[in-house]
């Protein structure tokens, strides 16, 4: 009970921060954007403290602040427009809107305001197309970042709305683009590392789009691209880990662009290779991942995403242990996540998803083996779910709102429950029976929700990777 109760004290405590930070950063937002029409000029560093702070991830997570978001982004971009049509040779603030644009149509999509998100992407073109030939060097390196920026958000767009051939163009057309930019930066190493997100970003579009045509060796070329132009500015930080194992020193030279997509990257890297059975393969990037997943406390504002991928990469590596039957390995990969992240399960809610999806996997895979082990394993994961959907936690809530996210988890769950019964020879045969129908209408249902939301065909074989 006390334990409880030091936990319900910590998340109070943490939901008066947050809602303290909300409204300071809103405050800081309101500002900047007043300054942005206060003056002829603005630089685009007022216009990406704007942008930066009302995309935050923590600051997401809060209940409304999507609408907030939304409100501020297009009562900017009406007032750069104004601006804009009083001062038309005015290149450099076209392209901030653009930029602006990008994020204020993305955010739209997601909150399935579809109309007014096509308006804003065609804006954002129009804007684009209007300024092609400006002869300014350095107005062309930024044209092209937009550029590539708009690309990635737009056939994001258009993927989830199925128009992969459009995607197909607007992502080939920015690989172009892309590759143009590279060789006026090739002997700026700065430049060169600030630009190898958004390159790395084209690469997983491209794989996305080849998963939709089952071209899954493709993808894995596409997305092992995209993790080898990130590598060099993870990789040569690695050593630190052993060298300087308690230093708290900020990594100056990595960024949380920079790491952070290479965590993500390489996750879809080992999925690739899960589902063309190079298991070996995928072992060693989940694992070259999980390392660098102890970066991130020393990378600003990385720490976030570390923690919450680190638990992904042990699952996914328990998992696959699972996959080959190496049950004293998938127990070494739970064993590991028991030790490294439990903590961090009681500071970050986002990490409960990864949890409960662990716990599922390790039913399933133990099922047929050591149906007692797959039982508790089944057991916490369904306390995991009732902790999660009884729960107001902003995070959670976020959670429950994807149908996604939900179809996923009740599938990993009726998946062990049918891995269970199978198993299980003590109960009376038509009760067996009978759950084993009731899960698998459960498995089939979620399924098709998955489908029917959209989800992207990697996630759809990832499901179905264990019994």
């Amino acid at each position: 009970i006390s334990n409880q109760k030091r936990e319900i004290a910590d998340r109070n405590t943490e939901l008066v921060k947050k809602d303290k930070t909300l409204t300071e950063q809103l405050e800081k937002i309101e500002k900047l954007a007043e300054a942005v029409t206060s003056s002829r000029r603005f630089t685009s560093t007022t216009l990406d403290q704007i942008i930066g702070k009302i995309s935050e991830n923590s600051l997401a997570q809060l209940p409304g602040f999507a609408q907030v978001r939304l409100k501020l982004l297009l009562e900017s971009a009406n007032k750069i427009e104004e601006y804009i049509s009083n001062n038309p040779e005015d290149i450099e603030v076209k392209l901030d809107l653009v930029r602006l644009l990008t994020r204020l149509a993305k955010l739209e999509g997601e909150s399935n305001m579809n109309e007014a998100a096509d308006q804003h992407w065609k804006r954002a073109e129009e804007l684009l197309n209007a300024t092609k030939e400006q002869p300014d060097q350095v107005f062309q390196e930024n044209w092209k970042r937009s550029y590539c920026d708009l690309a990635y958000y737009r056939s994001s767009s258009d993927l989830k709305q199925n128009k992969n051939n459009q995607a197909s163009e607007i992502i080939n057309q920015a690989y172009l683009v892309a590759s143009q930019y590279l060789e006026t930066i090739q002997n700026d190493p700065v430049k060169t590392r600030e630009f190898a997100p958004a390159l790395a970003r084209l690469y997983r579009q491209r794989a996305s789009i080849d998963a939709r045509q089952a071209n899954w060796q493709e993808s894995l070329n596409e997305v092992t691209k995209a993790v080898e132009a990130l590598s060099p500015f993870v990789s040569k930080h690695i050593p630190k880990l052993s060298s300087e194992p308690e230093s708290t020193e900020k990594i100056n030279d990595l960024g949380v662009g920079e790491l952070g997509y290479y965590l993500l990257l390489s996750d879809d890297r080992g999925d690739y290779e899960t589902v063309l059975d190079k298991y070996e393969d995928a072992e060693k990037t989940f694992l070259d991942a999980l390392q660098a997943c102890l970066l991130a406390p020393r990378v600003e504002d990385a720490l976030r995403d570390g923690t919450i991928l680190k638990v992904n990469m042990l699952r996914k590596l328990q998992r696959l242990a699972l996959m080959n039957k190496d049950f004293p390995r998938a127990d070494k990969y739970y064993q590991q996540a028991l030790t490294l992240c439990a903590e961090d399960r009681l500071k970050e809610p986002l990490t409960e998803r990864h949890w409960l999806l662990l716990e599922c996997d390790r039913a399933r895979g133990l099922a047929q083996t050591n149906v007692k082990d797959a039982s508790e394993a089944l057991s916490r994961a369904s306390e995991s779910w009732k902790r999660v959907s009884s729960s107001d936690i902003a995070e959670f809530q976020s959670l429950l709102a994807n149908p996604r996210n939900v179809a996923e988890i009740e599938y990993s769950l009726a998946a062990a429950k049918v891995a269970i019964a199978m198993a299980n020879s003590d109960d009376d045969p038509a009760t067996i029976e009978q759950e084993i129908k009731d899960q698998e209408e459960l498995k089939s249902k979620n399924l098709q929700l998955l489908r029917d939301s959209n989800a992207s065909p990697l996630k759809l074989k990832e499901v179905l990777f264990l019994p």
